[in-house]
């Protein structure tokens, strides 16, 4: 007879158990994930960065002034570059640096010997030319006037000739001559005729000569007495004059000092006109030209000019750019003082600025941490750059008017996109 077997009561017991358990671990996941999700979400703490470590602006609205700027130095509109032409010696020095000079104020003498000897000989030159001409011109004349003269004496002839001839036409109606004589007055009134029309055209070939010859003799007179007047004024520039009046800068030479061609004399400048001479960085210098507004910072004044010449020329990553000062340059400027200028490049109206913040470049965007409205917290946020200016920049896209944003270098905090502020 079968026997019914039953189980053990253990597993009577544990066998509701085991899915209760399944149930709380699968409960403790799930809050163990959720946790995790959770603290994900609302992420680390910020750091926190000193309010008053930064710098903050607020971007507006208005007009903004699209500017370049760089140092400079002033300089004199006009200088005058004195320089030897001819090798000579320094014999006196009349004028110091600093002084004031007019424009025929000798500055220094020189002496060349050779100079003033093909002085003297290029007037001797041009004394003997004068003379060779004189001589010629009387010469000239007295065969003009020989020549008028046998002129004269030969019409005197022709008219008696053809008186004659006449004469002995009317005897001849009348048989009182002979045909031979009349033939022979005849032909010497001819002769005479001729000789006549020979000797005219012979003075009047003897004029054209005459003022030919008399031309060529002027001309070489005019060339000896231009060549005599240059060294004339070789001689003379030896006294070396300011030639424009104003300040002597510069005079470096002692007596006894011997000077070749091209060597730096004197330098003269007026100290009353000033111009500024700015160097602009390459890449800011590329939008100036002639006739843009400009200002210059004299350390004692500002002033206003206009932009005269654009140097073509890079030098050494900066380009030299003149400015005209239109207004009166304030007490004590003075020659290559160090100065400041900003050219205007041009004027926009409501657009919305900020100020530049570091490592600001045009038309580029940049990462900024802008400020909530309560200013507590900073979140970075991409912002669109336009034109920049000297101080400011022009925002085109990632701001609105009133909003606060960090502008100074917060590369140590590149790796968060949150802070706190305290």
């Amino acid at each position: 007879m079968d026997v019914v077997r039953e189980k053990p009561r253990f597993f009577r017991s544990t066998l509701p158990a085991i899915p209760l358990r399944i149930a709380f671990v699968l409960a403790g996941l799930v809050g163990v994930i959720s946790s995790i999700w959770f603290l994900a979400r609302l992420g680390a703490a910020p750091p926190r960065v000193q309010r008053a470590s930064i710098w903050i602006e607020a971007a507006q609205r208005g007009t903004f002034l699209r500017e370049v700027s760089g140092p400079g130095t002033l300089v004199p509109e006009e200088i005058r570059w004195v320089v030897a032409r001819e090798t000579a010696r320094v014999e006196v020095v009349h004028v110091e640096p600093g002084e004031a000079v007019s424009v025929d104020t000798v500055l220094l003498e020189l002496s060349n010997p050779d100079l003033e000897l093909r002085s003297l000989e290029a007037e001797k030159e041009l004394k003997s030319a004068e003379a060779e001409l004189v001589d010629l011109g009387a010469a000239l004349e007295m065969d003009t006037l020989a020549q008028g003269a046998v002129i004269g004496q030969l019409e005197t002839e022709q008219r008696e000739a053809e008186r004659q001839a006449a004469a002995a036409t009317e005897l001849a109606k009348k048989d009182l001559i002979a045909e031979l004589e009349l033939r022979r007055r005849r032909e010497h009134a001819t002769e005479l005729k001729e000789r006549l029309r020979l000797e005219r055209e012979r003075k009047r070939v003897m004029l054209q000569s005459r003022e030919a010859r008399l031309d060529a003799t002027r001309e070489k007179v005019a060339q000896l007495r231009t060549f005599a007047e240059y060294r004339q004024r070789q001689v003379e520039e030896l006294r070396v004059a300011a030639g424009l009046g104003g300040v002597l800068q510069e005079l470096s030479l002692e007596v006894g000092q011997q000077v070749s061609p091209g060597t730096l004399l004197a330098k003269v400048s007026q100290p009353d006109k000033l111009k500024a001479e700015l160097r602009l960085p390459e890449i800011q210098a590329r939008e100036v030209r002639v006739g843009l507004s400009a200002s210059v910072d004299t350390r004692n004044g500002v002033v206003s000019g206009e932009v005269v010449r654009v140097d073509p020329a890079v030098r050494e990553g900066t380009v030299t750019v003149e400015v005209r000062i239109d207004e009166a340059l304030p007490e004590g400027a003075r020659s290559d003082q160090a100065v400041d200028g900003r050219v205007q490049l041009e004027r926009l109206d409501k657009v919305l600025t900020l100020a530049r913040p570091a490592q600001s470049r045009p038309d580029s965007a940049l990462q900024l941490f802008v400020l909530d409205a309560d200013g507590d917290y900073a979140e970075r946020r991409t912002v669109r750059l336009g034109g920049t200016s000297v101080t400011e920049v022009q925002i085109v896209e990632g701001l609105r008017e009133g909003e606060r944003v960090i502008l100074s270098d917060m590369s140590d905090w590149d790796s968060v996109e949150r802070i706190e502020l305290e």
